[in-house]
């Protein structure tokens, strides 16, 4: 299998644009993240939906205590104005740094990409050729090329 088969072409964010840009770029390709850019088009950080959401609607004593939640907790519900809220907001404070940011070139065996995916502990790589923004890699499109060589396509 190569990369090149499995990259998915995804938009990218920048400094100033709204969560719900962001969140209908990864919808629309189907991907948990997208590079965030530079003036020159260069991948300075990560937008990351996981995180975004994990910052803006969960606090972090849920999450410590997540595994004693019920199913039935309406007062730690997302209501509809803090939704709108989130995806009001300006992308730049849920920007993950450059150095958590995997990356692989267009070249790159399907291996290396599941090995960066598991160091990193994510589920997608970003592909670059130089400093050029190919793609993105996902483990579920990997497993949907497994498939689709399977039925000898």
């Amino acid at each position: 299998m190569k990369i090149n088969n499995i990259v998915v072409s995804t938009g990218l964010a920048r400094s100033g644009m709204k969560v719900r840009e962001c969140f209908r770029h990864c919808v629309a390709a189907n991907v948990p993240g997208i590079p965030f850019v530079d003036d020159q088009d260069r991948i300075v950080g990560r937008f990351s939906v996981r995180h975004t959401l994990k910052e803006s609607c969960i606090p972090d004593y849920v999450v410590a205590h997540a595994e004693l939640l019920g199913d039935h907790v309406g007062c730690l519900a997302i209501p509809e104005e803090h939704a709108r809220k989130v995806l009001d907001t300006p992308v730049d404070p849920f920007i993950l740094d450059l150095d958590r940011v995997a990356t692989i070139g267009p070249h790159s065996p399907v291996v290396k990409a599941l090995a960066i995916m598991e160091k990193f502990n994510t589920s997608y790589v970003f592909v670059v050729e130089g400093e050029r923004y190919v793609g993105t890699v996902t483990v579920v499109a990997i497993a949907a090329r497994m498939l689709a060589l399977e039925q000898g396509v």
